[in-house]
């Protein structure tokens, strides 16, 4: 889906491919993004999902809705997952999705719409998966493997690459298209 880099299009995908980075970068440092960052990542995505893949605004407006209630359902899922650890085993585990976990998915979702939305969450969800687990298998100490953290956020931003790269090819293939 990425065209030629041509200026303003060009410029609007190393933007946003820049601040991606910088997002990354920042949770994987300090595990905490700023606001101002995430809300410049929806800003950013709305004007690339608008002016770049030229999709309907009604589209890129429902495929945030949509991403931000994925990810503020696994925000909360992982809240009382945490809670329950608490109170069965008396571990204190982290939450593993965090609130900026959540609005880095409203931005992919403004970014590529429903479908592409879909697609970035399933592959975040997926690739985080797959670095959570490699990460538990390499702890050696059971007693801390139940309080194994790391950053969500690059893993659902590599997703938005491979999506912004591949476009909904994906998840149209998953639903039989």
């Amino acid at each position: 889906m990425i065209s030629t880099l041509v200026l303003p299009t060009g410029l609007l995908y190393a933007g946003l491919l820049l601040l991606w980075l910088w997002i990354a970068l920042e949770d994987l440092r300090t595990r905490q993004v700023s606001l101002a960052a995430l809300l410049l990542n929806i800003v950013m995505g709305l004007a690339v999902g608008a002016l770049v893949q030229q999709q309907h605004w009604l589209d890129l407006g429902i495929g945030a809705v949509i991403s931000y209630g994925i990810g503020d359902l696994l925000y909360k899922g992982g809240r009382q997952y945490a809670l329950w650890q608490r109170q069965r085993l008396a571990l204190d585990v982290p939450t593993p999705f965090g609130k900026a976990d959540v609005w880095v998915l409203c931005g992919l979702g403004a970014t590529f719409g429903v479908l592409g939305g879909l697609q970035a969450c399933l592959l975040g969800l997926l690739i985080g998966g797959v670095v959570a687990l490699c990460k538990w298998c390499l702890t050696a100490n059971k007693r801390q493997r139940w309080r194994v953290t790391f950053a969500y956020t690059p893993s659902l931003l590599i997703a938005g690459c491979i999506t912004l790269w591949q476009g909904p090819a994906l998840i149209i293939w998953l639903m039989g298209g």
